[in-house]
C-alpha cells in the first residue's frame, strides 16, 4: 500500500500531467522507429485522447468528438501500458462501466443522467486527476500508434509499436513482485530497457535523434546560462539542487531575475 501511495501522489498532480509528455515526447522521437513526429503526432493523439470518439448531444444537436483511431489503439490492445494502469484493477473498472451503462461513447449534455455521472465524478477528486494523467501519457502512444500505421504496418503491429514506446506492464515475476514495494523499479527499469532496444536495433538513428532531442537543447541552455544570467539568476542557478540541474533545462529569463 505505502509503494501504491507514493505513486498515486507522485503521478495523479495537475503539475505531473503537465511534465509527463515532456519527457515522453522527446522519448518516443528518438526510440520511435515509426518515424514519429513529435509536434504533429503528439498534437493529434492528445486531441483523439480527449475525444475519445463520443458523441455529444446538445439539444437536437449532435456532435461528434476525435477519438477513431484513439479507439482503435485501445481495439488492438494498444493500452493498459500506462503508469497509471498498475494501481487499480483497470479492466475489472471498465467491464463494470460496460455493464452499467447503455454506451459509454454517448453523453446527452441535457439529460440528467449525465449531469448525475458527471457530479458522482467529480465527487472523487482522484478520478478527475487520474483521467488527465491517463490522457497526458496516452497522447504520446495514440501518436506513434498513428506514425506506425502511415508507415503501412498492420494496426496490431502500430499497437504494439505504440505500447512498447513505454510499457510499464512488461515485467517478470520477480520485478512484478518487487515492483508492489520499490514504487518506480519496473518504471526505471523498462525506460532504460527500451532505449537500449532501439539502440540495439538502429544505433546510427538513435544517437542522431538523442543528439537533436537532448544534446543541442542541453548546449543552448548552459550558453543561456553563460552569457544571459544576471548576478541574481547565477546566485539562483548556484542554488539549485543537483537533482533539479539533472531534471530540467535551467533557462535565465532575460530581463528578469527568473530562472
Amino acid at each position: 500500500k505505502p509503494a501504491s501511495w507514493l505513486r498515486a501522489g507522485a503521478t495523479l498532480t495537475p503539475e505531473f500531467s503537465l511534465r509527463n509528455p515532456l519527457r515522453d515526447v522527446p522519448h518516443a522521437f528518438i526510440v520511435s522507429n515509426s518515424g514519429f513526429n513529435p509536434i504533429t503526432d503528439f498534437t493529434y493523439g492528445l486531441v483523439q485522447s480527449i475525444g475519445k470518439g463520443r458523441t455529444i448531444k446538445i439539444g437536437n444537436k449532435e456532435f461528434k468528438a476525435p477519438g477513431k483511431l484513439y479507439n482503435q489503439w485501445i481495439k488492438e490492445n494498444g493500452g493498459y501500458g500506462n503508469l497509471i494502469s498498475m494501481d487499480r484493477n483497470l479492466h475489472r473498472q471498465t467491464l463494470k462501466k460496460a455493464l452499467q451503462e447503455s454506451s459509454t461513447h454517448y453523453v446527452d449534455v441535457l439529460d440528467p443522467r449525465t449531469y448525475t455521472a458527471l457530479m458522482r465524478r467529480l465527487a472523487n477528486p482522484i478520478n478527475v486527476l487520474r483521467s488527465i494523467s491517463e490522457v497526458s501519457e496516452s497522447a504520446t502512444k495514440v501518436g506513434e500508434f498513428r506514425a506506425a500505421l502511415r508507415k503501412g504496418t498492420t494496426p496490431q503491429e502500430a499497437a504494439y509499436r505504440a505500447r512498447d514506446i513505454m510499457d510499464f506492464g512488461r515485467s517478470g515475476a520477480s520485478i512484478r513482485e518487487a515492483n508492489k514495494v520499490v514504487a518506480f523499479m519496473n518504471a526505471n527499469i523498462q525506460g532504460k530497457s527500451k532505449l537500449w532496444r532501439a539502440f540495439k536495433e538502429n544505433p546510427m538513428g538513435v544517437i542522431g535523434k538523442s543528439i537533436a532531442a537532448v544534446t543541442i537543447p542541453t548546449i543552448a541552455a548552459i550558453v543561456a546560462q553563460e552569457k544571459y544570467s544576471n548576478k541574481k539568476q547565477k546566485e539562483i542557478l548556484d542554488d539549485a539542487p543537483q537533482w533539479m540541474k539533472d531534471t530540467f533545462y535551467l533557462v535565465p529569463i532575460p530581463g528578469t531575475n527568473q530562472i
